[in-house]
């Protein structure tokens, strides 16, 4: 009889353990021991098992926005799938409080852009991250995924990526697979983003719009013998630029494997429809031969001695002009402190309102302050005075004194007033 009653309460607590198990799972998911399917939700939900370890949230485009503690008492998650979602919004610590997660998916986002740097630190197990159909997700920044050594596969395709930063898997050695098809705004690849993956058995880049494949991209995992699938067909290769990549697939022994699935060039015109397999280094690349070197040497000789001969002209042109197109200044008398200092003279209007000074009729005009481009003053002509002011500078006879004139009832008389530089020619 005791024995029936423990049987019966054990039962009955049971029950009531299931009954509270389905009391924490949301109306809109169904939860089947640790696996979470939640649809048509318009926000993350809060009341599912604590111990789930797969959530799929599907067919729910009001959802918009993954706040920074909308996940964070699934510690146990390991597996966050997204699937025809209007996510558009994710903060950078949604994750960092799921340590154990090792598959991370976003699946026809429509809104989704980028992830923040620092989105994916605290997701030391991730193994696989897949963002493809959305539309918007363009921008792939250096150290986006942080040190993911873990990580073994990258799914991207079908998205509108425009540039992938050459550190976007610096610290994901291990990386296995990358999948970039479908991405047309793709114009390039950096030369050494995925020089270090030895363990790369799986590069797929079909249906972009990439201009140039370099060495880089293949070599390390195709001479450690990993790479096993590649596909870069219909896209834009500029085979003109590609020397480095044909001379490299005709040295290694069955690189053709790679080249093969390459598709066709799109330049220059006389390559295009050609396939990438059948060229030849001869193709494109041009090796200069010595007789080739010292032409460009001579080149190089003729056009410096030309250089050098048009600077020594023009200079002696300037310097020799100079000395003919002036006589030296007399040596002052002490009345100025002038000295050498020379400027040339500009052309200037006509004023003769001081025409007339001291019966010197006729021997400069000026206007604002400045002389009539060399005005006769006696036997000596003062040019581009400049001052800033006073109306006009006139020299009755060399080294003699300066009058200034600050208007036109206004002339004063004294020793250099007026501020150098200007200069004396005999006329």
């Amino acid at each position: 009889m005791t024995r029936k009653l423990l049987m019966v309460i054990a039962l009955s607590f049971l029950g009531l353990t299931q009954v509270r198990s389905d009391d924490r799972c949301n109306k809109r998911c169904t939860c089947d021991k640790d696996v979470v399917i939640c649809e048509g939700i318009n926000s993350m939900p809060r009341d599912l098992p604590d111990d789930t370890e797969v959530l799929r949230i599907v067919n729910s485009p009001k959802l918009m926005k993954i706040g920074r503690f909308d996940l964070d008492e699934y510690e146990e998650l390991q597996t966050l799938s997204f699937d025809n979602t209007g996510i558009g919004e994710w903060h950078q610590k949604a994750l960092s409080n799921l340590e154990d997660l090792r598959t991370f998916e976003i699946i026809s986002a429509s809104n989704i852009r980028s992830f923040e740097n620092g989105s994916f630190d605290g997701n030391g197990k991730l193994e696989a991250i897949t963002v493809r159909d959305c539309p918007l997700f363009s921008l792939l920044q250096d150290g986006i995924f942080g040190n993911k050594y873990s990580l073994e596969r990258l799914d991207l395709m079908n998205n509108s990526i425009q540039s992938f930063a050459e550190g976007v898997l610096r610290n994901s050695p291990h990386v296995e697979t990358i999948d970039l098809s479908n991405n047309t705004p793709l114009r390039s690849l950096p030369r050494y983003a995925f020089s270090h993956l030895t363990s790369l058995t799986t590069l797929l880049l079909q249906n972009c719009q990439l201009e140039v494949l370099y060495p880089e991209h293949v070599q390390a995992s195709y001479e450690s013998g990993s790479l096993s699938i590649f596909d870069g067909r219909d896209n834009n290769w500029h085979c003109d630029d590609m020397c480095e990549f044909i001379a490299w697939k005709d040295d290694v022994d069955k690189a053709n494997d790679v080249s093969s699935r390459m598709g066709f060039c799109s330049y220059p015109k006389d390559l295009r429809s050609s396939r990438v397999l059948s060229l030849e280094p001869s193709d494109l690349c041009y090796n200069a031969t010595p007789s080739d070197a010292f032409i460009i040497t001579l080149g190089v000789l003729f056009g410096s001695v030309i250089l050098v001969t048009c600077c020594f002209l023009l200079a002696a042109r300037y310097c020799l002009g100079g000395l003919f197109s002036r006589t030296p200044t007399p040596a002052a008398s002490g009345t100025s402190a002038v000295g050498e200092r020379r400027r040339t003279a500009q052309t200037l209007q006509t004023n003769s309102d001081f025409a007339d000074i001291e019966g010197q009729r006729g021997s400069c005009d000026v206007v604002n302050g400045a002389f009539q481009a060399d005005c006769e003053v006696g036997s000596w002509n003062i040019g581009d005075i400049e001052p800033p002011s006073y109306d006009a500078v006139y020299k009755i006879k060399p080294n003699s004194e300066v009058r200034v004139g600050i208007g036109e009832d206004d002339i004063e008389t004294g020793e250099d007033m007026a501020p150098p530089p200007y200069e004396e020619r005999s006329a």
